[in-house]
């Protein structure tokens, strides 16, 4: 769902989850999660609180294309750099070849920007990631945080700012953790990674050094899920009459 910012602080609009394994594998009830989470009820419409949903194809690249340039709307996209199945796949091998063409072609119009989403979004250890019989697994798709050391965290912030430039030609500034989950080691971490940006709907309470927090107070945080659902139409309840600025712009 969108983040509940107001409009008459809003400067920035975020679209999350690009390539994101979540939307395949993170299943679990949004009704009495505690007692409605197990297969094969989580998988009903009405009952499901993520997954299941495709990524967006080529068709709806195509629109939301045509949809950004017609009303010049600047977008931060969150990508995951690698889709973590049974192996960790990286999104040039895995990806729309269209889509990362466009995504590129927007942001050499500087009508996008890419933003890290993590390298995987989820815990990769093991099958942890993947569906339980009785229960959620909400919590295993968020890749950062505590329980995950600064080597773990540094390792994938880097890995996933490498792929995502190469591929789509661009430097990546901004870093977008999973659920806004995170800690001290990620926040040093992504410094070290080369981060500009941290984007996340909660404030870390201190200030730290060479880099820059982005509350979502100032940001609509909006999901590839709703695109998916509701069709591109769906961002005009969230068109202002001013335009949106893309994340590296408040360097």
């Amino acid at each position: 769902m969108p983040s509940h910012a107001s409009f008459s602080t809003v400067r920035f609009i975020r679209i999350d989850d690009f390539n994101a394994s979540a939307k395949h594998l993170e299943l679990y009830s949004r009704i009495f999660p505690r007692l409605l989470s197990f297969f094969p009820l989580y998988l009903m419409p009405r009952l499901s609180g993520w997954g299941l949903y495709p990524e967006l194809d080529d068709i709806d690249w195509m629109r939301l294309y045509e949809y950004v340039v017609k009303y010049h709307l600047c977008v931060n996209i969150a990508v995951t750099a690698a889709y973590a199945g049974l192996s960790k796949i990286p999104l040039s091998k895995r990806y729309s070849q269209s889509a990362i063409r466009i995504i590129s072609s927007l942001s050499s119009m500087s009508l996008v920007e890419v933003c890290s989403h993590g390298l995987t979004h989820c815990d990769d250890r093991g099958f942890r990631r993947f569906p339980k019989l009785f229960g959620s697994n909400r919590s295993q798709h968020r890749e950062f945080g505590h329980g995950f050391s600064y080597s773990h965290q540094f390792c994938n912030l880097k890995v996933s700012k490498n792929i995502l430039e190469d591929t789509f030609q661009v430097p990546v500034r901004t870093f977008v953790p999973p659920g806004s989950q995170y800690d001290q080691n990620t926040v040093e971490a992504a410094i070290s990674a080369g981060f500009c940006n941290f984007s996340s709907r909660l404030y870390p309470g201190i200030s730290y050094d060479g880099i820059n927090f982005i509350s979502d107070d100032y940001t609509l945080a909006l999901h590839d899920r709703e695109l998916f659902f509701e069709g591109v139409g769906y961002l005009d309840r969230f068109r202002p009459t001013s335009s949106y600025s893309l994340f590296s712009s408040s360097l």
